[in-house]
């Protein structure tokens, strides 16, 4: 697939990292922005940890930090999810909470003085009352606990969409309206240090780069496999969130490669029409092709 046919969603969390956890001082200016107006926390000498896609220990081959970030007091991991919440999620979120927590006593060394505070911020697709959600371990008057080391934020991205229609967005709502809906056309917004133009910089910079596309359809397609074998494995209770997690990749896949949306009808699909389906994206047959043989009235 030619970079200039492909559409990118600023969601892919392969490109997140690339514009946010980046070693370069326009990439820290923009984690330092995010991170500042989502958790106020002052992120002045913060550092990058994870410059490459790594891994929260060893065994963990799948449990993947996209962006972690260290200062002196805390650290901050910065997560971006293409889908909804679920259970499946969530309890994979805590899982991650706690297991950065765990890994700072890695040395056996159990001085849990030295513990710092771990901040998970997550950017998901989601719709919600609230832009974002932040939670943390609370008495049951609501108070929170005495030196607690665990914050989750949860960034629900589609909320941003009930503001912009209703007044002006600051920058920082923009670029969450930008990471929502892939553009900043037709909504007023102010920008005074120039972060929606540096995502859109990194967006033509990312495309232009055929190692890192391939990469990002890879990753894609062994995701969608990955999550057909979760599927396989669980409980009817769990079966229906992870179908979606199915339909949601491939259709990630779609929508990359024809700028076509496609949930609707691959939802109606069993599994053996997704793999395919997902046989006939990688032959780049025409989206036609696939709406004909695989759409049901």
């Amino acid at each position: 697939m030619e970079a200039d046919k492909l559409a990118l969603d600023y969601k892919e969390d392969l490109f997140f990292k690339y514009y946010c956890g980046s070693e370069h001082l326009d990439a820290f200016r923009f984690r330092k922005f995010l991170i500042e107006n989502i958790t106020h926390l002052d992120m002045t000498d913060a550092r990058i940890s994870n410059t490459e896609l790594t891994t929260l220990s060893k065994t963990d081959k799948r449990i993947i930090m996209d962006t972690l970030i260290t200062k002196d007091g805390y650290q901050v991991d910065m997560e971006m999810q293409n889908t909804i919440l679920n259970s499946f999620l969530s309890k994979r979120f805590q899982y991650y909470a706690c297991k950065s927590i765990v890994i700072q006593l890695a040395d056996g060394e159990k001085d849990y003085g030295k513990l710092k505070e771990f901040y998970l911020i997550i950017f998901i697709n989601e719709d919600n009352v609230h832009l974002i959600n932040h939670g943390t371990l609370r008495y049951e008057d609501g108070k929170q606990m005495r030196d607690c080391v665990i914050h989750i934020y949860y960034v629900n991205l589609k909320a941003i969409n009930k503001i912009a229609g209703q007044r002006k967005l600051s920058e920082f709502e923009a670029v969450i309206y930008l990471m929502a809906n892939n553009t900043v056309e037709n909504i007023e917004y102010e920008e005074k240090e120039g972060m929606v133009q540096y995502m859109e910089r990194s967006y033509e910079m990312f495309k232009a780069d055929g190692a890192l596309i391939r990469e990002l359809l890879e990753e894609r397609e062994k995701e969608f496999f990955h999550a057909m074998e979760l599927n396989e494995t669980r409980q009817e209770g769990e079966e229906k969130g992870k179908r979606y997690g199915m339909v949601n990749l491939l259709n990630t896949l779609i929508k990359m490669k024809y700028h076509e949306d496609a949930e609707k009808w691959l939802s109606q699909c069993n599994e053996q029409e997704f793999i395919q389906i997902l046989t006939l994206v990688n032959d780049n047959v025409p989206y036609d092709s696939l709406v004909e043989q695989y759409m049901m009235d």
